[in-house]
C-alpha cells in the first residue's frame, strides 16, 4: 500500500534519504539531516553540498525558478517550438505589476472564453495536484479565482484537455531515465499519484521516441540538468508538455512494487554520482 509523507518521522524515512545515506557511506561523504530530514547536508573535507527536499541542487537557480513558474515555463517552451499546454498568468490584485481586481477578473473571463469555456485553474507555482480546479462557467471561474488569490500570489489558467494519459519522464544530463504512464482513477480529473492515479509501464513503444525527444528538448530549452517532465497525450494521440518539475520525487512511484523501487534507487545513485563529480572533485 502506498503511503504519502505526512509526518516529520516520514521525512527522515524517505527512500531518498536512505539512498543518500547508503551511497555517501560507501564514498566517504558525511551526511547530516536537518529540518526533520527535509534538508540533507553532504560534507567531504571542506566541501559541502545541500539537498533541499526533492531538489538535489543540480540545476541553475534561474532555470529552476522558471521551471516552478507554470506560465513562464510554457511561454519559454512555446517560443522555442516545443509543443506545450499554454498557461496564462493572473496576478493577485495588490501585488507588484498586477492589474486591479476588476481588470483581473475581466482578463480571467477573456481567457475562459478564448480557451473554449472549459479551463483548468491552479496556483502558478503549485504541485501535487493541490488546488487544481476544472471550471465550466464564468461564475465558478471568478469564485475559484478569489479562493486561490486568498492563498497564492499568482494563478495560471490553461485549456482543459481531455487527455487519454499523462506520462512522466525524468531527464538527467540530457538522457531520459525513468519513464512511466499515469493512469487516473475512473471518474477522476487528476493524474497525480498523490490523488490516487497509478503508475504503469504499459506504454506504446511507438510513442517512446517522440515522448523522450519531447522531454529531452524541454530540459535543453530550460537549461535543466535534472527534471521531471509531465506530458499529456490527447484523444488524437498528440503529445504536449503539461508541466515540469525540477524537484525529483519518486516516493509514491517506488512504493508501487520492488521493481519500481530498485529503478528509483538506481536513478538516485546516478544523480549522486553526478553530484560527486560536480561538488566534491
Amino acid at each position: 500500500m502506498r503511503r504519502a509523507i505526512k509526518t516529520k518521522r516520514d521525512l527522515a524515512r524517505r527512500l531518498l534519504v536512505k539512498v543518500v545515506e547508503e551511497f555517501c557511506s560507501r564514498h566517504g561523504v558525511e551526511v547530516a539531516l536537518h529540518s526533520d530530514g527535509w534538508v540533507l547536508e553532504l560534507r567531504k573535507g571542506r566541501r559541502r553540498h545541500l539537498i533541499f527536499g526533492v531538489d538535489f541542487g543540480l540545476n541553475a537557480s534561474s532555470s529552476a525558478a522558471i521551471a516552478r513558474d507554470k506560465s513562464a515555463t510554457s511561454e519559454v517552451l512555446l517560443a522555442n517550438g516545443v509543443p506545450t499546454v499554454a498557461h496564462h498568468l493572473l496576478l493577485r490584485p495588490g501585488t507588484p505589476a498586477a492589474l486591479g481586481r476588476e481588470e483581473t477578473e475581466q482578463q480571467a473571463v477573456y481567457f475562459f472564453r478564448k480557451l473554449g469555456r472549459c479551463v483548468v485553474v491552479k496556483p502558478n507555482d503549485g504541485f501535487l495536484g493541490m488546488d487544481v480546479f476544472r471550471v465550466h462557467s464564468e461564475d465558478r471561474l471568478l469564485h475559484i479565482l478569489n479562493r486561490l488569490f486568498a492563498g497564492h500570489r499568482a494563478v495560471a489558467v490553461s485549456p482543459y484537455i481531455a487527455a487519454r494519459y499523462e506520462y512522466r519522464v525524468c531527464v538527467l544530463k540530457g538522457q531520459p531515465e525513468i519513464t512511466y504512464k499515469k493512469v487516473r482513477q475512473e471518474g477522476s480529473f487528476y493524474f497525480n499519484l498523490s490523488k490516487g492515479a497509478r503508475p504503469s509501464k504499459e506504454i506504446d513503444l511507438a510513442i517512446l521516441p517522440t515522448l523522450h525527444s519531447l522531454a529531452v528538448d524541454t530540459a535543453r530549452v530550460l537549461n535543466l540538468d535534472l527534471v521531471n517532465v509531465d506530458v499529456f497525450e490527447d484523444a488524437n494521440g498528440a503529445l504536449q508538455v503539461l508541466e515540469v518539475n525540477p524537484g525529483i520525487s519518486f516516493e509514491l512511484y517506488a512504493q508501487e512494487n520492488e521493481v519500481f523501487q530498485e529503478e528509483v534507487r538506481g536513478l538516485y545513485e546516478k544523480i549522486l554520482k553526478t553530484l560527486l563529480v560536480n561538488a566534491f572533485q
